[in-house]
């Protein structure tokens, strides 16, 4: 057997050591050289200063399995739209993080590409006419490759201003996905609306109907919290208490905070509507956005300028994304938004995201913008969810002479202000079964199979917004929010029918719903039934 001398072996020691520090070099640099060959899922444009601030989050996608590539900033639009386009592949790549504000001297072309992002510009038409600024900000055109008008990626910009800040908002996302669990949070919507100001008939009937159809198109086993500047308004809690109330409801916790009415670069409407009126949020108290052991939700803002990140000053959006309590993410728009564009792109996003169970909000952001940039003829399925809206707006609305070119101002009007990255909780279906219809006073018997292990909790619903005769002033607003009629719970097992009886009013009839939700550590599914209560 062949020995080497002793006092050769620490050479060979280290050779041998050399040699497997080398091969491993090497396939590392295979590997990476490989992920770099293939087009990237996300592309990060990042400006110089905040480069290391943003490996957490890079890191973090690479673990899951995404492609990453980080690209420089650029002074211009023109020029940071070529350098996405370079990198980008039509099949491949999904989303694009802008990190960083972009300058206030010249948004276009004007921006530091050490600490800022340029955005795009597209001169006002259809919005023209309620004296908006000439040209209209916005990212949503950048995750066009081919120009067709389609976004083929979701752009997503995180408007920040130091390394410290892009940290703090990176933890919160490692926070919301990781430590998020099902719950009552997740089944609420908190729907907070102001007055138009369009018209009185316009107001009254677009804005109506987009109301209806952001709560119709959500599942009936979604719980949405209503409150309405109105006066006359079951779901107004009073014009000295409406901040106090939209505030209460915050806390609480939401999927979805959806706002929907007037609103200026640092402010919601004001109730009343006098100057002596209390903004419903503004950038002064922000911090007034309070959790109570509930993830943030995602702002969904219907308004006009509240998205104006090009402001001289924060707009809104910006300042509740960097509160401690903000929401996650801001949907939101820069300038002048009208009725009709609001109602594509709002029930484009809820779809998406109820209905195609998108995995992250990016996914359901880029879908939503798709079908806004489809015209309504080309799509049947489409066209029957549109025909209400647009017979509407074709009859009163102020921009009924051209409600394409809205439906594509509105896409470069409304941007997301977040990760479009950030991964959604979404439940498994649990179907339920009542057998027929059911006499008041009569316990309904519902059936079922749950998907997985855990608690199920069943409750029966009225419909939002009935009240009893005679509901005195003061309690209209929690009565008209508050749905639920009876409730119970029971442990099943997954894979195993259930049967479970809930007790019925002998003075309420019509229409009601069943919810039913199973919980357990890592899982969650839901599911809804109707049932009709006879007088018989």
């Amino acid at each position: 057997m062949f020995s080497v001398p002793r006092s050769l072996q620490p050479c060979l020691q280290a050779l041998l050591l050399g040699g497997i520090f080398t091969l491993c070099l090497n396939v590392c640099a295979t590997v990476q050289a490989n992920q770099q060959a293939l087009p990237a899922n996300v592309i990060v444009v990042c400006p110089t200063s905040f480069q290391e601030a943003i490996q957490p989050l890079v890191q973090r996608r690479q673990a899951e399995g995404l492609r990453v590539q980080v690209i420089p900033s650029q002074a211009s639009s023109a020029d940071l739209a070529k350098s996405i386009q370079a990198v980008a592949d039509l099949d491949t790549t999904r989303y694009v993080i802008l990190v960083g504000d972009c300058s206030l001297r010249d948004a276009t072309t004007g921006s530091d590409p050490k600490y800022e992002v340029p955005t795009l510009q597209e001169p006002a038409t259809v919005t023209a006419a309620w004296k908006t600024t000439p040209m209209l900000p916005g990212d949503t055109f950048y995750g066009d490759f081919d120009n067709d008008g389609f976004p083929d990626a979701a752009v997503g910009r995180i408007p920040i201003d130091s390394a410290r800040q892009l940290t703090t908002y990176i933890d919160r996302i490692i926070h919301y996905e990781d430590e998020s669990e099902f719950g009552p949070w997740w089944q609420r919507v908190q729907l907070t609306a102001g007055v138009g100001g369009f018209g009185f008939l316009a107001d009254t009937a677009i804005e109506s109907v987009t109301r209806g159809m952001v709560t119709s198109s959500m599942p009936a086993w979604t719980h949405t919290q209503v409150t309405y500047a109105s006066p006359t308004s079951p779901f107004n809690p009073g014009l000295n208490r409406f901040q106090e109330a939209v505030l209460k409801q915050y806390s609480q916790g939401n999927r979805f905070w959806v706002y929907a009415g007037h609103g200026w670069v640092t402010e919601l409407d004001r109730v009343p509507a006098t100057a002596a009126g209390r903004p419903v949020l503004a950038n002064h108290n922000v911090d007034g956005l309070q959790l109570t052991n509930s993830p943030p939700p995602i702002a969904l803002m219907f308004a006009c300028y509240t998205g104006a990140f090009d402001a001289n000053e924060d707009c809104l959006a910006e300042q509740m994304l960097r509160t401690p309590h903000g929401p996650i993410a801001v949907v939101a728009g820069s300038r002048v938004t009208l009725p009709y564009g609001n109602a594509v792109v709002a029930t484009g996003l809820i779809r998406a995201v109820y209905e195609d169970h998108a995995p992250r909000l990016g996914d359901a952001w880029r879908t939503a913008l798709r079908e806004v940039a489809t015209a309504s003829e080309a799509n049947p399925e489409l066209k029957k969810r549109r025909t209400m809206i647009d017979t509407l707006a074709t009859l009163i609305s102020p921009t009924a002479a051209n409600l394409p070119a809205e439906r594509r101002e509105h896409m470069q009007l409304y941007n997301l202000l977040g990760d479009p990255t950030l991964r959604l909780l979404q439940p498994q279906k649990l179907p339920l079964n009542v057998a027929g219809n059911v006499p008041a006073g009569n316990p309904i018997t519902i059936t079922g199979t749950s998907p997985i292990d855990g608690t199920l909790t069943l409750s029966l619903h009225r419909a939002i917004g009935s009240l009893p005769a005679g509901t005195p002033l003061e309690d209209r607003h929690q009565l008209a929010n508050s749905t639920e009629v009876a409730r119970d719970q029971v442990i099943v097992k997954a894979k195993q029918p259930f049967s479970m009886q809930l007790p019925t009013l002998a003075t309420l009839t019509g229409t009601l719903h069943v919810i039913g939700a199973v919980k357990e550590s890592s899982a969650f599914a839901i599911g809804d039934v109707r049932v009709l209560i006879t007088s018989e």
